[in-house]
């Protein structure tokens, strides 16, 4: 059970066995405000070092983490790294035991991470090995309430600089006692955990779904590697342009103004995703769109190319709007999904999939409309579950916004 309270430095949400006034009202000892130090005062400061690069014997087959800003992603907590130290390479390094909270202070300023191993970081890394009587992963979360406050004491120069002299000076606050600190992080700690579980599900249903759309669209002689049963005959390659009427020519592209003016609630579809929503729709019904030009094309594989779309919708002019006939959309729009498009591209920094090259695309179709609904059936059902887990970490991430900004002064 949580209890609100709304006072001086005292947490707007603070749990009861905390929140209790003492003698005159006044908070007290261990109910009492929350008290004021500089990072300086609850840790150590360690700022981290570069063993030398070129000495393969400081980091070949190294076992000790040495942390980059790179390195340090969403998760809490990191066992290890792109390139790990040896025993010569940590003597050479700047010694961080595990349990040390680690901020990146040099251009991507904020980002936290607990080192859990004994290990070593660079130089665009603070360490804060605390002290006794506080607790790291209480001040990871104070951390992460922060970021815009290190980013304000870094400057507004070309690559902000959060010097140790002036990171150990950062003001923080801390609950008078270690139990409150402890209390606080065990409930956050839980909380990561949901969403570390969720995350870590979504992943494996992505990890699935791929290797299926390998299996079920990987035709061979005219045979997939996996087809379910009931099915038989030879699969057909054909070309985009035989099973879809582009209809791009009925695409009207929206300047900045104009979106304002038509704020409303229909999807308007770019070249990598919905752009916006306006008040009115050209395109109606079933449709498979393909991202039509961009530097986007050069690292397309870590995104969606391809996208299935049903209802009332706007485009603009980059992105290719195709209505399939004669065969099922969703089948049509997987089989894109697991196609290699890079091949049909061209073009450098402005690469582009022109409609010509567009309808050239190769697809293989099983040879009835049954066998491609079962398919796009089963796969829609997997991205059903990816969606749902999407929508419930997203929840998870905002409820745990919610509480950084609540619990903490």
């Amino acid at each position: 059970n949580i209890k609100g309270i709304a006072m001086k430095k005292i947490p707007e949400i603070r749990f009861p066995e905390f929140s209790g006034k003492q003698e005159n009202g006044e908070w007290r000892g261990e109910n009492g405000e929350w008290v004021e130090k500089r990072l300086g005062e609850v840790g150590k400061i360690v700022t981290g070092t570069t063993p030398s690069t070129k000495i393969k014997s400081y980091y070949e087959n190294g076992t000790y983490p040495w942390v980059t800003p790179t390195d340090i992603d969403e998760n809490k907590n990191i066992y290890t790294t792109q390139r790990q130290l040896t025993e010569e390479g940590l003597k050479r390094s700047r010694f961080i035991p595990k349990n040390s909270l680690l901020v990146t202070c040099i251009a991507s300023i904020g980002k936290n991470v607990i080192l859990r191993k004994d290990g070593s970081c660079n130089q665009q890394i603070n360490a804060i090995i605390p002290l006794k009587n506080n607790n790291v992963d209480f001040l990871y979360y104070q951390l992460e309430t922060m970021k815009n406050k290190l980013l304000s004491f870094a400057g507004q120069t070309a690559t902000p600089i959060l010097n140790k002299t002036d990171f150990s000076k950062i003001k923080i606050h801390l609950p008078p006692t270690l139990a409150e600190q402890k209390k606080i992080a065990d409930f956050l700690s839980r909380v990561d955990e949901k969403i570390e579980i969720v995350d870590k599900k979504i992943e494996e249903l992505k990890k699935y779904k791929k290797g299926l759309l390998q299996k079920l669209l990987n035709v061979k002689k005219g045979e997939p590697e996996l087809r379910f049963k009931g099915f038989s005959g030879k699969w057909v390659e054909k070309r985009l342009g035989e099973v879809s009427i582009c209809e791009d020519n009925k695409r009207i592209p929206l300047n900045e103004e104009e979106r304002k003016i038509r704020k409303g609630i229909y999807p308007y579809w770019g070249s990598t995703k919905i752009m916006d929503y306006v008040n009115d729709y050209i395109f109606d019904g079933e449709y498979v769109l393909l991202s039509e030009d961009g530097g986007y094309f050069y690292d397309y594989k870590d995104k969606p190319i391809a996208f299935y779309v049903k209802g009332e919708f706007w485009a603009n002019n980059h992105i290719h709007v195709l209505k399939i006939v004669n065969n099922n959309t969703k089948y049509i729009y997987y089989s894109l999904v697991h196609k290699n498009i890079l091949a049909y591209i061209i073009g450098g920094t402005r690469s582009k999939l022109n409609q010509k090259d567009l309808k050239k695309i190769k697809i293989h179709i099983p040879p009835t409309l049954a066998e491609q609904e079962k398919i796009a059936s089963f796969l829609s059902s997997i991205d059903e579950k990816i969606e749902l887990n999407e929508k419930r970490l997203k929840a998870l991430k905002n409820y745990k916004q919610g509480l950084l900004q609540k619990m903490f002064v």
